[in-house]
This record gives C-alpha cells, structure tokens and sequence, in this order.
C-alpha cells in the first residue's frame, strides 16, 4: 500500500450539499515494467483508485548511455552514474552532437518533460 490522493464523501450541513472532497489515503499501485531498445528499463505505475494518476519512468541515463554508444563516444558509467565522457564538447554542444534529441517515436518528442532530465 502507498500513499495516494483520493476523494471522500463530504456533506455540508449548512447548504445541504454533498460533493467529494479531496483527501490522502492509501492505495494498491500496479508496476508495470519493460525493457525498451532505445529507452532502456522504464514503468508505469498505476494506482487502483480514483483519481488514476497513471506514473511514466525512464531513466535518462540508459537512454544516453545508449545514444553515446550508438555515436561511438566512449563513457565509464558506474551503476546510474557517469564517470567520464569521451569528447565532451561534442556532447554538450547541441549543434554538433547526434543527441541533441530523442527520437520522434517515443513520448519524449511530445512531452519535454519526459526525457527532461537526459
């Protein structure tokens, strides 16, 4: 059980209404995980109930790890950590590196906030 958002039934005496008023509870949440050719390891996480907040994770650094292996740039990568960058001005220059983007067929080129953090 995780904590989750949620909504529970509230009646106001005065105006005779009652509505759904938010609040926190606790839910079951279904992982599912997958194993992407580019993206590399990422999940949906989806909770049981209402509202459905449905969770999106992939990790921005197999996706580059992927990439800089793709493009022949050497890198030491130590568990989720980059220790070194062969080329590094190839790299952090968006107008010479071939990484500047994800590529159009994942959710990354619809939504920045996906792959922000590669």
């Amino acid at each position: 059980m995780e904590a989750c958002d949620s909504y529970k039934p509230w009646h106001d005496k005065q105006t005779h209404r009652t509505f759904l008023r938010p609040d926190t509870g606790k839910c079951l949440h279904y992982y599912f995980y997958f194993m992407d050719a580019e993206l590399g390891l990422i999940y949906l996480r989806v909770p049981t109930w209402c509202p459905f907040r449905l969770q999106f994770y992939c990790n921005g650094h197999s996706w580059l790890a992927r990439q800089l292996a793709a493009a022949g740039i050497g890198f030491t990568l130590a568990d989720n950590a980059f220790l070194h960058i062969d080329d590094w001005p190839r790299r952090a220059d968006p107008r010479r590196s071939p990484l500047a983007r994800p590529p159009a067929s994942h959710p990354g080129s619809l939504c920045p906030a996906v792959l922000s953090g590669a």
